[in-house]
């Protein structure tokens, strides 16, 4: 199935846009998924959701988008990866490494149908 990305939301944002956060920080990946007649996919299930990451040259000048710290309690730390949001609304928490400072790296958000979704992070310390 190809499923309609309606895009990241939150704090994350895409479309080139370099997003900077601390490493090791969990980052809460937010988007929605729609079906081919444009109806919200409700059944996507933690073991179809893929998160790698690419190494990225850290452009010289971009514009970047510090992240908000997640609020104490707001996922990761042993709660579940993926949480259905209802209405086609997933968050999956990220949780990058502290190996990450000082460098740059797309994250790709694979969906189980082969294509992924990237955003690009500037890594702090």
């Amino acid at each position: 199935m190809v499923y309609q990305f309606v895009g990241f939301s939150g704090s994350v944002l895409g479309g080139g846009v370099l997003n900077v956060v601390k490493a090791g920080q969990n980052v809460p990946l937010k988007w929605r998924l729609l079906d081919a007649a444009g109806r919200p996919v409700t059944n996507l299930t933690a073991a179809s959701v893929a998160v790698t990451v690419a190494n990225l040259a850290c452009p010289a000048g971009a514009s970047a988008t510090a992240l908000a710290a997640p609020a104490a309690g707001g996922g990761g730390g042993g709660g579940p990866a993926l949480r259905n949001l209802g209405d086609g609304y997933y968050q999956y928490t990220w949780s990058t490494s502290k190996s990450y400072a000082n460098t740059c790296k797309t994250m790709q958000l694979n969906l189980g149908e082969g294509t992924t979704r990237d955003a690009l992070f500037r890594f702090t310390k």
